[in-house]
């Protein structure tokens, strides 16, 4: 997001400097055309001039005329070459932006991709860990069933050692108990 913020900001940079070179050419575009027009008006004042003296002003001002001509067309020039690479520059950009879009696009697709990858893993975890647990469970109820039928059996033959031992005592016979 940077990267784009920065050409974004390095674009614009670019575009005022220059917005501000094309303001000041028009600038000098326009100083030299009232310029011509000044030279042209004053021609034709000076009609009235003798023709010696008027045809060195207006060679003097032919010439200053092509100066100023050749200087626009100077301007003219340096300005259309500013411009296409202002343009030059803007496209430039605007690929790179593009370029980043894409790049974070795919990113974030992969991203999506592993996300899901991940989601589908840990389902299956999960069913795993629920099976364990009602294995785990089941043993767990088998293993309490089999100490509650040992708990009664004991039960039972304690009882029935007792009665035998009553049975063996009203006979007579002595039996001695290790404990």
């Amino acid at each position: 997001m940077t990267e784009i913020s920065d050409v974004i900001n390095k674009v614009l940079f670019e575009s005022t400097n220059l917005q501000s070179q094309m303001e000041s050419y028009k600038n000098i575009t326009n100083s030299l055309a009232e310029r011509i027009k000044t030279i042209q008006e004053k021609i034709e004042d000076k009609k009235e001039i003798e023709s010696k003296d008027e045809n060195e002003i207006i060679n003097k001002l032919k010439e200053e005329n092509q100066e100023l001509t050749n200087c626009v067309i100077e301007y003219q020039i340096s300005l259309k070459l500013i411009i296409n690479k202002y343009k030059e520059k803007l496209l430039e950009s605007q690929q790179k932006i593009e370029n980043l879009e894409l790049k974070h696009f795919d990113e974030q697709q992969e991203l999506n991709d592993e996300i899901e990858t991940l989601k589908e893993e840990n389902g299956k975890l999960k069913t795993k860990v629920h099976e364990m647990l009602k294995v785990m469970k089941e043993s767990q109820e088998e293993v309490d069933k089999d100490f509650e039928s040992y708990q009664t059996n004991i039960e039972q033959l304690k009882q029935e050692n007792e009665s035998l031992r009553d049975l063996l005592k009203i006979s007579g016979i002595d039996i001695q108990t290790k404990k």
